[in-house]
């Protein structure tokens, strides 16, 4: 697995390679790692980038690939039976609108669809926190389904309110598409 090197830049002709659901455990703790590594203005470093790369021993890992080096990642949690979380995803800035966030979630998406998951849930800064970075966060979760649930006041360790938002999978609609596959 290459290093990750954020250059700030990347030609727009240029697209990821794939997507990799990661099943060593090694390289999801190293991926998710490295990647938030390169995103000092989502998450409070070196402590979330301990903390998350640490949780996904026991996650599921979704990594973007750019040849042979990971430069996107997300990590799924299930919570309880029919309730998963996104507990966190990134992209390098570098990296970002190429159809890699949108591709990570589809795959979460997929695997909610598979194994019977109701619910899926992020947390993400509240719409109280006017960074343009969380403005465009939550509506890139608004335009992959999810809806705002709730907030919960000074949830992080900044004391940043985190606005829980969930995306529902219709358990009759995964049954007529199952009847309609088959």
């Amino acid at each position: 697995m290459s290093k990750i090197i954020d250059t700030g830049y990347i030609p727009k002709e240029i697209h990821f390679t794939e997507i990799k659901n990661i099943s060593d455990d090694v390289d999801r703790c190293t991926i998710v790692y490295n990647v938030i590594e390169c995103l000092p203005g989502w998450f409070i470093l070196p402590l979330e980038a301990n903390q998350y790369s640490q949780m996904a021993k026991d996650s599921i890992v979704y990594a973007a690939y750019l040849e042979s080096t990971p430069v996107g990642f997300l990590e799924l949690k299930l919570k309880r039976p029919h309730v998963a979380e996104v507990l966190a995803m990134g992209v390098i800035c570098g990296y970002q609108h190429l159809g890699m966030g949108r591709q990570l979630m589809e795959h979460a998406f997929s695997y909610c669809e598979q194994n019977d998951i109701d619910v899926l849930e992020v947390k993400t800064a509240d719409y109280s926190d006017p960074d343009v970075k969380y403005i465009a966060t939550r509506k890139f979760y608004e335009r992959m389904g999810f809806v705002a649930l709730d907030t919960i006041e000074r949830y992080w360790a900044d004391g940043t309110p985190v606005l829980i938002m969930v995306r529902k999978f219709d358990s009759k609609e995964k049954l007529n598409n199952q009847t309609l596959l088959a």
